[in-house]
């Protein structure tokens, strides 16, 4: 398609500063309002007369459109500038569910599987679209045989180009559709995440919540995955998603809060019309296990279709009060292995348990955590830019001494091939060691220094 400019892109792009008269003059002749009376002229759709009528009426009706908005209120507080970030509501339209639940303990895949075919039966205007997620049932079995049970209509094999995976959400968001889209791999989100940041969640607070595009992308992301390696498929940056006003980012570490996040992203879509972002731990996918082969204690059984897991609802393992690890995802899962060792060694702590990576409820945290001595965050995405310092923040705005808070996070680094896959990531043998020395009097004697302890990723793969 040809088609030519007219006058410069913003009021200080003044054309005649490099392009000639006659250039100008040209383009004005090809002039799309122009062309198009032409043809309408020329095809005996409209007359002259009819067209120039035409023209005057749209531009009456412009300019006292344009004389309503001079005359409506200004935006002058922060708060009448943010209303908008957030969506309006509206009803819910899921379906009641009235099959039996299986109750059979299984692994993150196999229960988020489930929980995906139950949301596709409630949810009549649930489509779901990304690359292989149909015939071939995901790259890690998570869709498995969903196509074959609700079509190709609604379970979308795309093209291998994330740009359109999420530009067909905004789509059937806008089409009074919620779309559940997979995105193979975090590394592969960073090409299109403007369709996220620039369209998804900004339509509301650009046009005063009068449209919206909900939806829910599910990504297969984080570290630690074995057989796999490399930046491209084991990704821990997501600072991008924090970044953004008004979208919402999801992160389980098991099978059980899987489903309830997931089912609570679909619920916030349908019935708050958000963006809501659902990171999938790759590496915990298919574990079973927790302390050693066979002991199935990272199965768990399905919740079932109530249950969601709110905006800031906290998990917690254990009560001791000598050290609290604040964490998420893998760090969960890593964290409970240490805390096995931790335990055998005389020390009492307790697990909390993030789930919802932005809009934390941090109050609800430091109540988690202020009766505790030394407070550790296991953070498995990078140092700069992290999680861990909204937390550390918030906790000593709170009041808590930074003598008492401490970070273990990854390097900020890439993610290296081969045996060094885990090298730059906190690890089972880091936590242990850090929860020690903590855990020792000397390092409750030292409760009131001033700067929050610092420390490197561990070198070993759980």
């Amino acid at each position: 398609m040809r088609c030519v400019r007219l006058y410069g892109h913003a009021g200080s792009d003044a054309q005649q500063a490099y392009l000639s008269p006659a250039r100008i003059k040209a383009d004005e002749t090809r002039d799309p309002l122009l062309v198009t009376a032409g043809l309408l002229e020329r095809h005996g759709v409209l007359g002259r007369d009819a067209i120039a009528a035409l023209y005057r009426s749209v531009a009456e009706r412009v300019a006292h459109v344009a004389e309503e908005a001079i005359r409506r209120p200004k935006l002058e507080t922060a708060a009448q500038v943010m209303a908008s970030i957030v969506p309006p509501t509206r009803p819910g339209r899921a379906r009641p569910w009235q099959d039996e639940v299986d109750p059979t303990p299984a692994p993150m895949a196999k229960l988020l599987n489930q929980s995906l075919a139950r949301l596709m039966e409630r949810y009549s205007h649930l489509v779901m679209a990304g690359e292989d997620i149909g015939r071939k049932g995901g790259v890690y079995g998570v869709t498995q045989r969903l196509q074959a049970q609700f079509g190709p209509h609604r379970v979308i094999d795309t093209l291998l180009d994330e740009q359109s995976i999420l530009g067909l959400g905004i789509g059937l968001g806008q089409n009074g559709l919620v779309p559940i889209l997979e995105i193979q791999f975090l590394a592969y989100l960073h090409n299109a995440e403007d369709q996220l940041r620039g369209e998804a969640a900004t339509l509301s607070f650009f046009s005063n919540g009068q449209y919206t595009n909900p939806m829910v992308v599910r990504i297969a992301g984080l570290g630690y995955q074995k057989g796999f390696g490399g930046h491209f498929h084991n990704d821990n940056a997501i600072a991008v998603l924090r970044d953004i006003p008004g979208l919402l980012v999801a992160c389980p570490s098991n099978a059980a809060d899987a489903v309830g996040l997931l089912q609570e992203a679909v619920r916030l879509a349908d019935e708050e019309q958000r963006v809501v972002v659902v990171i999938e731990p790759i590496a915990l996918y298919h574990t079973r296990d927790l302390h050693e082969e066979g002991d199935q204690l990272w199965c768990f059984a399905d919740p079932g279709p109530e249950h969601r897991l709110a905006q800031g609802a906290l998990g917690q393992w254990g009560e001791g009060r000598e050290l609290a690890i604040v964490t998420y995802g893998n760090g969960v899962y890593l964290s409970r292995q240490a805390a096995a060792r931790l335990e055998a060694q005389g020390v009492h702590l307790r697990i909390v348990d993030l789930r919802w990576l932005t809009a934390i409820d941090h109050d609800a945290v430091h109540r988690r955590v202020a009766e505790c001595d030394q407070v550790l965050v296991v953070d498995e995405c990078r140092r700069s830019g992290s999680l861990s310092e909204e937390l550390i923040t918030a906790l000593v705005e709170r009041g808590m001494p930074s003598g008492r808070l401490h970070r273990l996070t990854a390097e900020d680094s890439f993610i290296p091939l081969g045996r060094a896959a885990t090298v730059t990531l906190p690890s089972v043998a880091a936590i242990v060691e850090q929860g020690l020395r903590l855990a020792a009097p000397s390092a409750k004697d030292e409760a009131t220094t001033e700067t929050p302890r610092q420390a490197t990723a561990g070198s070993d793969n759980p």
